[in-house]
């Protein structure tokens, strides 16, 4: 807690908008974490304890309308994108999704279209460039599922909009115009804190971040927390809050002391955040997403795991 904000009791009854009373009360229940420093033993809490109590009391509020579902994190090759495809694919079994690809590398937009010349000028950049209407840039992939693809040229965001202050609300705005056409919107974001990762947050109910249980990997969680409470900041803006974070343990090796030293390691550090289910390293991952269009087989392993997760994500 050293290398936070600390703040009083009154102060968290303040911006809670609760008796100081209750404050007590949800420390000693652990509800609240601080701790009592000083002569006076008097109860002190971390700053980020406000944005944690909001999103745990967020969430058990069903969200009305379409939800917002972001895959971040700031380092590649951690499934990332292939979990975004296979939550996609799984939801739109029974509800319509809306996939969008937030990264220039556009691994999710090749993964649905081999010819990516023919969606030119008709790309989630156009979109948030104002120069097209997402409707006009989304393609039908299956019954229940759409795709707003990608473009390398995406990676030009950053100085196309430098000076647009509101930049980062393009994407919630746009996701207004669709918003009753979809139960689901899932945005693949890009590897790196770059503005495409801002503007995926800020549009997101919920955040999920896929670690692979190594060591840049967990480091990076931290990285990652920080720009989602920043995230947070500018969503007041739009009455918006991110309800819930899920870290999504991927590629475990039961036989691999390493890994599950990191995954002990990851549920005492982020306990509140770290699901139940847990990804397996599995061949068929990658060799199914080698294959343009395809899903996983419902007769693996990896199938049942990302069935648990989208079980997880819905709330059951």
């Amino acid at each position: 807690m050293a290398d936070k904000k600390l703040l009083t009791v009154e102060e968290v009854s303040q911006r809670l908008s609760i008796p100081e009373k209750t404050v007590r009360d949800y420390l000693r229940s652990g509800k609240l974490r601080g701790s009592k420093i000083g002569a006076g033993r008097l109860w002190r809490i971390p700053e980020d304890e406000i944005a944690r109590h909001l999103r745990k009391e967020t969430a058990k509020r069903p969200v009305e309308g379409m939800e917002t579902i972001s895959f971040v994190s700031v380092k590649g090759g951690v499934g990332k994108s292939v979990s975004a495809i296979v939550t996609a694919f799984l939801i739109s079994e029974k509800e319509k999704v809306l996939l969008i690809d937030l990264d220039p590398q556009n691994a999710i937009t090749s993964h649905f279209i081999e010819d990516i010349g023919s969606i030119q000028n008709k790309t989630v950049r156009q979109v948030l460039k104002g120069e097209m209407a997402i409707q006009d840039c989304i393609i039908h992939i299956s019954e229940n599922l759409d795709l707003l693809p990608s473009e390398i040229e995406l990676a030009l965001l950053d100085k196309e909009l430098a000076y647009q202050n509101t930049a980062v609300f393009l994407l919630h705005d746009a996701l207004e115009l669709v918003r009753t056409e979809y139960k689901y919107c899932i945005v693949d974001t890009p590897p790196n804190m770059s503005l495409n990762t801002q503007i995926g947050i800020v549009a997101s109910d919920t955040v999920v971040i896929p670690t692979q249980l190594e060591s840049w990997s967990v480091r990076g969680i931290s990285a990652t927390m920080q720009e989602i409470e920043d995230s947070e900041k500018a969503q007041k803006y739009i009455r918006k809050q991110i309800s819930r974070i899920l870290i999504l343990p991927t590629f475990y090796e039961e036989n691999r002391v390493v890994k599950s030293t990191y995954l002990q390691s990851l549920k005492q550090n982020y306990t509140d955040y770290v699901t139940r289910t847990i990804i397996h390293s599995a061949s068929e991952i990658q060799k199914t997403f080698a294959m343009p269009g395809e899903n996983i087989s419902n007769n693996t392993r990896a199938y049942e795991e990302y069935r648990d997760f989208v079980n997880e994500l819905k709330g059951a």
